[in-house]
């Protein structure tokens, strides 16, 4: 499955929306053919469970969209982005304060709704500071994935968590988030290295990575 997910991306045969598709139709033939493990009657709980699932996702979305639209209605957006400008006066600490903001977002909103709360706010400064944009994107992603898989909330968890991998005694793994901490720690490590070894902070409107 891996190949087939990443080889399509990267060959561009289908969007990692459209991959998403395949790896279920995909799974869907390897369990009911290969393994014969799911059967036709599985199908309704299968779908049952997959809409729980995506309906508790699509109501974090729901909800981080109607902020987004009231922010921007009342001018909120302007408002923060005069503020975002005013504190950070250069690329450092404008790097800081949005690594921070997104980190703490994906903690507890999902990546789609985070852009389209906060990258209305940043991206003027971020052009305003000279920071590379693709740079900014590639840092906000990043950010945003590992904000995603921590707790308190992280929607990635919802998703992991509804896939129950029973032990060998049977039962299921108890929730223990230390790991997703220590995980996510050393991410945001590696991930500001990359940002300040990059060179992004030469003023200059040429990318780097």
């Amino acid at each position: 499955m891996p190949v087939i997910i990443l080889g399509g991306i990267y060959g561009g045969i289908f969007t990692p929306t459209e991959a998403a598709a395949v790896s279920v139709v995909y799974g869907l033939f390897v369990g009911m053919v290969i393994y014969r493990e799911v059967k036709l009657k599985d199908l309704f709980d299968i779908l049952v469970d997959s809409a729980k699932t995506t309906g508790g996702i699509m109501l974090i979305v729901a909800s981080a969209s109607l902020f987004s639209f009231v922010c921007t209605k009342f001018g909120i957006a302007d408002a923060a982005s005069a503020l975002l400008g005013s504190i950070a006066h250069n690329q450092f600490t404008f790097l800081l304060i949005v690594n921070i903001i997104f980190l703490i977002a994906g903690c507890f909103i999902d990546a789609n709704s985070a852009m389209y709360i906060f990258i209305p706010i940043m991206l003027p400064v971020c052009k305003a500071l000279g920071y590379d944009v693709v740079a900014f994107g590639v840092m906000a992603t990043v950010n945003l994935a590992i904000g995603q898989v921590t707790p308190p909330v992280g929607v990635n968890l919802f998703v992991a968590i509804g896939i129950k991998i029973k032990k060998r005694h049977g039962g299921y793994p108890s929730g223990n988030f230390k790991s997703s901490y220590a995980h996510a720690g050393s991410l945001c490590g590696r991930a500001s290295c990359g940002y300040l070894y990059s060179g992004n902070f030469n003023g200059s409107s040429e990318s780097t990575c």
